[in-house]
């Protein structure tokens, strides 16, 4: 089967889906299902789309894993394949695999793909230390389980599971090179909030390009340089005005020149205006 062009091959929409728990679904992520099995050589007739999230890890033999942005990928023991909900993919083995998945569902992974922890561009994954190993032997001992400590554990063992998936994921080198920088910049932000430093000169402070600064320091952090500051200036302002100093002499300390703006994004961020906050 040819898979250069995918357009011409049938997609079709996974229909087998366990109904989540109402609790599982206020926590926001639930285990659909885990299993393992041995796959003999066979072509896909089509492409599927999943539905759900899932990590699909080959403990023994090598095969190929199709993706409509990186067409035909070959893959072998310790490799795991990252499944989205709407991507239409499949895999196979060349000739026989044993391979162990976890599937996973909840609006919880729509916001960690949102903020770039399960990366569409980081599909195939290497695993030399047995993370998802370990993850689906864990999900085993409670998989049938239906006690509110299980439920959460399930929870926690997936989303550390994300954890790993989002470290793996990134070349090591050069990952830990602007790590280092990004964590320099927040310990410099940390004691320097109130300084009138521009996201520019503060990329160029630690050696960045503007466009990768604010890349590298959003993928880190989850916020954007200024939403960074910002929240440590409001952080600092609730302390302040607890402690008694006036709403105009906060906003100056904390960095602020418009007492205007500071009160309308203290209430943005806090729910709640500077003057009731400081009568609670």
């Amino acid at each position: 089967m040819d898979f250069s062009n995918f357009n011409e091959y049938k997609i079709f929409s996974e229909t087998r889906f366990r109904t989540p728990l109402r609790i599982e679904r206020q926590i926001g992520l639930w285990v659909d299902r885990i299993g393992e099995a041995e796959r003999e050589f066979q072509l896909p007739s089509a492409l599927r789309k999943l539905g759900q999230y899932a990590i699909v890890f080959i403990e023994q033999g090598d095969g190929y894993f199709i993706h409509p942005a990186y067409g035909q990928v070959r893959i072998t023991n310790g490799n795991a394949i990252l499944l989205f909900p709407d991507e239409p993919t499949a895999y196979y083995p060349s000739q026989k695999w044993y391979e162990k998945y976890i599937v996973w569902n909840g609006p919880e992974s729509v916001k960690l793909t949102e903020l770039g922890y399960l990366n569409k561009s980081s599909v195939v994954i290497d695993d030399d230390i047995g993370i998802f190993a370990d993850s689906h032997a864990k999900l085993k001992k409670i998989i049938t389980n239906e006690d509110k400590a299980a439920i959460f554990e399930r929870k926690n063992i997936v989303t550390n599971l994300i954890l790993e998936i989002f470290k793996l994921s990134k070349p090591k080198e050069k990952y830990q090179q602007w790590e280092g920088k990004i964590k320099a910049v927040i310990s410099w932000l940390s004691s320097n909030y109130s300084s009138d430093i521009s996201v520019s000169t503060l990329a160029q402070k630690y050696n960045f390009s503007e466009s990768n600064f604010r890349r590298y320091f959003k993928q880190y952090t989850g916020r954007s340089p200024r939403e960074f500051i910002n929240s440590l200036r409001i952080s600092k302002a609730k302390s302040l005005l607890k402690e008694g100093m006036s709403i105009k002499e906060v906003a100056s300390v904390i960095g602020f020149d418009d007492i205007f703006y500071f009160m309308r994004l203290f209430k943005k961020a806090t729910g709640i205006s500077c003057g009731n906050f400081r009568k609670e």
